[in-house]
């Protein structure tokens, strides 16, 4: 079942495509897997700081897999691993 979901990830195989509200259509997902950053961006990282998730609010490993996989079946073909860039 994984090298199938897999192929159809690699291949761009969708069921159905994701549309917005605006009626655009989208095959990618982006998660951010930590919200933690060094940079102090002013867009995301303000001056006064931001209260940061507890730990156990965050998804886990296999909450993230469960995810990816719904968006696969629903024509998601290229996911990005994001967060903490610069650490």
């Amino acid at each position: 079942k994984d090298s199938s979901q897999r192929s159809n990830l690699q291949k761009g195989a969708p069921k159905q495509m994701l549309e917005d509200r605006f009626g655009r259509f989208h095959n990618y997902l982006r998660i951010s897997l930590t919200e933690r950053c060094n940079l102090r961006c002013t867009y995301c990282m303000p001056e006064e700081g931001v209260q940061l998730t507890p730990k156990e609010e965050l998804l886990s490993a296999e909450e993230i897999n469960r995810i990816v996989r719904v968006f696969i079946g629903e024509g998601v073909n290229r996911i990005r691993f994001t967060g903490g860039e610069a650490l």
